[in-house]
Order: structure tokens, then sequence, then C-alpha cells
């Protein structure tokens, strides 16, 4: 029968690539270069884009004829060419290419030099556009934090794991991200080198975070207590010295620092407080169903009616403006331009302050949450598996897959 035939035809592949195998020397299986043997991960070349910056790295230190490596990169239509005038030593892992301008892309290969067989050339070749952001993706499902390079292509490296993230958000002055971690009762600071310091907060479980640069406060949701607090970022101790809002909450959704304060969203309270260490309040009730927040310039923007309605809060009272969705999940503003951003489950849609519709990007099943790079000028969407770099004018630049579940980015930028 049909089915015997290809039954029996498998068979003889699988014995066919068995004897394959097995005549392989043990050379041929570890040498990259010979066609018929596997090449090694250890020598796939990785070009991490950062700022002014793109940093290679390979390995080729157990393969004792290798004798020397080269390194070799273009540019746009231009020749290929050695990064350095001699091969660098078999026993170099690494080499920084600091000749490069942010926002060109650049394309790295490397070439081996073989004991007796001269120089090969690896494929295949590797992409990087370096730039001015630092980016950071948290994966729940996973527990990792991950450090994302500049041009959303890979990352340089995963830390944790995190017992169960719950919210993440960068500091703009040192480039470090910090991730509140609700089952462990504290929140994490990562540094850009990957160094990680953790801060207990006892007794409570924390949530949402958001940092303000200007003040050097960090804000926290406390799920338990349904409390808002704050802390100072420049003066952390093993157990982080935490500040509680004196107002009373319900089902606090959303942050958003502003001027030394911070705007809430309460939604079980249908309320929008901003509240201060200082003493100022304003405050915004009957709302329905808060969901998302973004303030600056002293107003703040949010999302009401489960993500269906937008209204602008100020000292000058509250304006709905009609959107052109339904469902929004998240908001950024970017007060340089006048734009709006807000997520969906499937679309990005960029809004004028007058609510006009100026940009409307689909393709993002799944979405979490965006972030803006400031004056770099890209926005950065989350989704469940996938995070993608968008341009302003909407062309994909990069889409990075392999998470589990993520909960958000958080993105900044030099001189944002």
């Amino acid at each position: 029968s049909d089915a015997t035939l290809m039954m029996g035809t498998w068979r003889l592949v699988a014995a066919l690539w068995m004897i394959l195998l097995c005549s392989c020397t043990d050379r041929q299986r570890l040498n990259p270069l010979d066609p018929e043997g596997a090449v090694a991960s250890d020598l796939a070349l990785q070009a991490l884009a950062g700022d002014q910056v793109v940093s290679l790295r390979w390995d080729c230190t157990r393969y004792t004829d290798v004798t020397g490596v080269r390194l070799l990169r273009r540019e746009a239509d231009d020749p290929e060419l050695p990064l350095t005038t001699a091969p660098l030593a078999r026993g170099i892992t690494e080499f920084d290419d600091r000749q490069v301008r942010n926002g060109v892309t650049y394309e790295y290969a490397l070439a081996l030099q073989i004991e007796g067989e001269g120089e090969r050339r690896l494929d295949p070749a590797v992409r990087a556009t370096p730039g001015s952001e630092i980016v950071w993706a948290a994966d729940r499902t996973s527990g990792l934090l991950w450090r994302v390079t500049a041009d959303g292509r890979t990352a340089w490296f995963a830390q944790g794991r995190f017992a169960a993230i719950s919210g993440v958000a960068v500091d703009p002055v040192d480039r470090s991200c910090w991730v509140s971690d609700q089952y462990a009762r504290g929140v994490a600071r990562v540094s850009t080198a990957g160094d990680l310091d953790f801060h207990r907060t006892p007794g409570r479980e924390p949530a949402l975070l958001a940092l303000d640069p200007e003040s050097r406060r960090g804000w926290l949701v406390d799920r338990g207590r349904q409390e808002v607090c704050w802390w100072s970022l420049d003066r952390t101790t093993d157990t982080l010295a935490l500040s509680v809002a004196d107002a009373r909450f319900a089902e606090p959704v959303a942050l958003a620092p502003a001027e030394g304060g911070c705007w809430i969203a309460d939604r079980s309270a249908g309320r929008v407080l901003f509240w201060s260490p200082d003493g100022r309040r304003l405050s915004f009730e009957n709302l329905d169903r808060p969901v998302a927040l973004a303030a600056g310039s002293g107003q703040v923007w949010v999302l009401t009616a489960g993500g269906d309605r937008l209204l602008r809060l100020g000292p000058d009272g509250a304006t709905e403006l009609t959107l052109p969705l339904t469902g929004g999940l998240a908001l950024a503003w970017e007060p340089a331009s006048g734009r709006l951003f807000i997520q969906t489950e499937s679309e990005v849609l960029a809004l004028g302050t007058d609510g006009a519709l100026l940009a409307r990007w689909t393709g993002f099943a799944a979405g979490r949450s965006l972030a803006l790079s400031g004056r770099a000028g890209s926005v950065w969407v989350a989704t469940a598996n996938w995070l993608w770099k968008v341009s302003a004018g909407g062309e994909t630049l990069a889409r990075l897959g392999g998470f589990s579940g993520l909960l958000g980015v958080a993105v900044t930028a030099s001189g944002s």
C-alpha cells in the first residue's frame, strides 16, 4: 500500500542518515568549515547594537586549527572591508566597533584563518543598527527581564528569574531598570551591565511601578493593601523605605508620575487623583472605569469606559475626545510632537491632541504595552510573544520573538 511504501522510504532515509553520521570523524562534526559538518553555535557571530557602538561576539577557542580571525563589515552597497588591519588572535572572542553612526545599518561577517587552508568566510552575515535607545522587556511567564539591543534584533542578556513580575520601569538618569515582584515582595534594580540589587518590601505585595526621574521618586502600588507608596531612587537599602500616600483607593490600576507627584487611576472608584508629597491634590470623580494614564505639562490623558473613551484632565477640568477605536489597553504621550499613541488588542493608533487620527498600525495580536523612546522617535510595542520596533512613520524596523508571556516594555534614550 502507499502507507507501507512511505514507511519503508522513511526507514531507508533514516538508515542512510545514521550511516552518514557514523562515518564522519569527530573533527568533521566539530569543524564548522567542513561543508558536510554541522556549524557550531559558538561560532555564530553576534552583533549587539548599542549607542554609537556595535559589540561583536564569537568564540572559536576550541578549534586548534584556527590561527586567527578577521571581522568584515559592509555599509549599504559599499564593499565588504576588514575592521582591523591584522587578524585577531584565536583567543579573542569580542570586539567593539565604535566607528559607526546611530541609525545606520551595518552588516558583519566572520572570517577564520585556518592552518594549512587559508581563510574561510562564515555565513550568514548579521546586521546591526546602533542607536541611543536602552530597551527593557519583562517576561512574566518565564520570570526574566531582558535588556534588548537598540535595534530590537536581539538581546544583550536576561536577568531573573523573578517569581511574579508585576511592574517594570526605566530610570533615564542611569538607564537602569526597576522591576516589582509581587510574590517575592520586593523590587529589583538591574543595571545596564546586568548587576541586580533586590530591595525587600516586607508585608507588601508590589504591583504597578513607575519612576519620576526629575523628583527622583519611585511610585508603587501595593496590591494587597490597595495603597500607593513612594520612595527615593537615590536612597535605597536592602529593605525599601516606603512612604504611603494618605489617600484611599479601591483598585489603583495606573500610575503616571509628573511634577513631583503622581496621577493615580482608581478603576473601581471611578476616580483619577493627582497626589504629591508636598500636599498638592487634584481629584476627578465619577469617571467610568479608568484603565490607563499618560501625564505631563500639568495635565493627564485618561482612557476610560474600559478603554473606549479618552479624556484630558487638568486644572481647567475635563475634556472628552472622540476615539476611532474600542478596547484601548495602553496609552503613551509625546509632548514634543503632540502625538498620543493608544494600543488595543490588535493595533496601535497615533492621534493628535484634538483626537484626529494620524496613523493606524495593525497586525499586533495580543497587545500588552507600548513605550516611546523620546527623541529617537520610535515606538516599541509589546505583545504576548513579540517585541516590535516601529518608526514614527509606521515602518516595522524589527520584530523580536521567543518570549513566553511579555508583561511590558520600558524604553529610554540618550538626551530624553
